[in-house]
Parts: structure tokens; C-alpha cells; sequence
């Protein structure tokens, strides 16, 4: 058998095809299969609970049970019973004995490994000799070196990438308050890493500074239109043509508001006698002009 350690049914070849289940479909059969995987699973030695056999099995599944030999149905209706599982399956007993010989031969060989492992560490201990050099060895070792043999800036990893300057981040902080909108954080100070490998710094704050100070700059709920820092980075915006125009939405007045303006052209009315030499811009913003005007327009 392969070494396997899952447990396991066991069906012969002629399974498939044996006479015994000649009229049964496949899928019938693999609900076949299926009770004794759970027999297996459960070591119950052939025997499986009404309750599972319903879950497992359709009514005409379970007819044909009824009909196959070496099966039983117990009187008690507690379920089925498989009267000759354990000739071809194993059985309790059979998988509680391999159990314990695979436990008993897994503490053997964990004895025999732990009793080698000791005998190599005092082996080892007893081979290792331990002296210390005096102060007058560890001079003349130090005079025969060359300079290039204790320069420990050589020593380093070749490979490492190019860090940022010591105050990088003290410079990072002072960018990231001047710039307008706060996400992002982490990878904003990476792409300012490296804009500052393009750049001084100087010449990165002064473009920034003109950034924010476009009189077009979204502002209020329109701020979410300007780019996460590090965007704005990595894909060298300052280099954008300068921001379009904003057109800002027209707030709508309160019901008193407009009560009032309307009280007011009624008021005008009443004076003048004639609505065309009244101009209320304000009444007007609220309300659009009829769809024929905008044509006219």
C-alpha cells in the first residue's frame, strides 16, 4: 500500500460492472459509495443511522437497498446495517491496532533520534577548545591588517537602494501639510523619496505651493477631484496645464428665503404696475428660464 496516512475504503475492479448492481444507475452506486465512506469515516463497522442515510440517499436509492443482499434494515428503525463490511473494509479494531503500532514505532524512532542528537552535542563539546587571545595578540593582529580589511563602509551591501536624506522626513512632514488633500499617506512618502531624486526640495515646494494656489483649485465637496499626493508625484503633475475653470454650483435659498423674495416682486408689482422694469438676479437664480427663452438666447 502507497503511505498514505488518510483513511481509506477499498473496492475491487469489478465494481463498476459487478451483476449484483446491474440495474443500479452510477449515480446510485456512488450513493453506495458514499455509506460506506461514512462507515469508514465513523468506524462503525457497516452500520449507518436512518438519519444519515436519508441525507445521503433518495427513496429509490434506498429500495434498491432493500433489495441488495448483505444488507439489513433494522427492526428498531435505527438505521442499516452492512453484513459483510468488515470483509472488505477495515474494521474498529483493526484501525485502533495500526494506530497504536504507528504510535508505539513513532516513539521509538523519536528516543533513537533524540539519544543521537545528544551523543553528537557531547562529542562536539568535547572536540571544541576555547581560548581567549590577550591584549598583546589582539594588538599585533590589529597592525597587521590593512585599512581596507577593517573599513566597514566597504562591508556593506552593495545591493541595498539608495536611501533618502537623514531629514527626509522632517522635509516630507512640512510637504505634506503644504499639500491641499490628506490620503494616502504611506505611499505619498515613497513617491516623495523619489521626486527628491529629481529635484531639490526647494524647487519641489515651490512647485507645489503654485499648485494650491490656482485660483481654480476644487474646493468644499469638489475637493475630491484633486489628486491623492502620491499621484500628483509619480505622475509629475506640476507639468499639467493649469486647472480649468470651476463653475460653482448655485445654493439654494430656504422656503423663508424664497417666501420672501416673492413677497418682495409682489411688493414691486403693486408699485411699478409692470414686471419688465423689475430685475430680482436673486429670484432668478433659483428658477431657470422657460425652455423657449433658452432657445431665443
Amino acid at each position: 500500500m502507497p503511505n498514505d496516512p488518510r483513511a481509506y475504503i477499498t473496492l475491487t475492479l469489478d465494481f463498476p460492472d459487478h451483476p449484483k448492481f446491474a440495474g443500479w444507475s452510477d449515480s446510485a452506486r456512488f450513493k453506495l459509495i458514499r455509506l460506506w465512506v461514512y462507515c469508514a469515516l465513523h468506524h462503525s463497522d457497516g452500520f449507518v443511522p436512518t438519519t444519515i442515510l436519508r441525507q445521503i440517499c433518495r427513496k429509490d436509492v434506498v429500495e434498491l437497498l432493500r433489495k441488495l443482499d448483505g444488507v439489513a434494515f433494522l427492526e428498531d428503525g435505527s438505521g442499516i446495517q452492512f453484513l459483510d463490511y468488515t470483509e472488505h473494509q477495515r474494521s474498529r479494531a483493526d484501525v485502533d491496532a495500526q494506530r497504536g503500532k504507528a504510535s508505539s514505532a513513532g516513539v521509538k524512532s523519536g528516543a533513537v533520534r533524540r539519544q543521537k542528537s545528544r551523543g553528537k552535542a557531547v562529542t562536539a563539546a568535547t572536540d571544541q577548545v576555547v581560548r581567549h587571545r590577550t591584549e598583546k595578540e589582539e594588538d599585533s593582529s590589529l597592525k597587521d591588517l590593512r585599512p581596507s580589511d577593517y573599513d566597514l563602509s566597504k562591508n556593506k551591501n552593495q545591493g541595498d537602494p539608495p536611501k533618502p536624506p537623514a531629514d527626509a522626513n522632517v522635509l516630507f512632514d512640512e510637504w505634506w501639510e503644504c499639500y491641499p488633500r490628506k490620503v494616502g499617506k504611506p505611499a505619498a512618502r515613497r513617491a516623495f523619496n523619489s521626486a527628491l531624486r529629481k529635484m531639490s526640495y526647494v524647487e519641489l515646494i515651490s512647485l507645489t505651493r503654485v499648485f494650491i494656489t490656482d485660483p481654480n483649485l476644487p474646493a468644499g465637496d469638489e475637493a475630491q477631484f484633486i489628486p491623492h499626493p502620491a499621484t500628483w508625484l509619480n505622475q509629475e503633475r506640476w507639468n499639467d496645464l493649469p486647472l480649468p475653470t470651476w463653475r460653482k454650483k448655485n445654493q439654494r435659498k430656504t422656503a423663508e428665503e424664497r417666501a420672501m423674495s416673492a413677497i418682495q416682486i409682489g411688493q414691486q408689482l403693486r408699485r411699478t404696475g409692470s414686471s419688465t422694469e423689475i430685475v430680482s438676479p436673486e429670484f432668478a437664480v433659483e428658477f431657470d428660464p422657460p425652455r423657449e427663452l433658452k432657445a431665443a438666447g
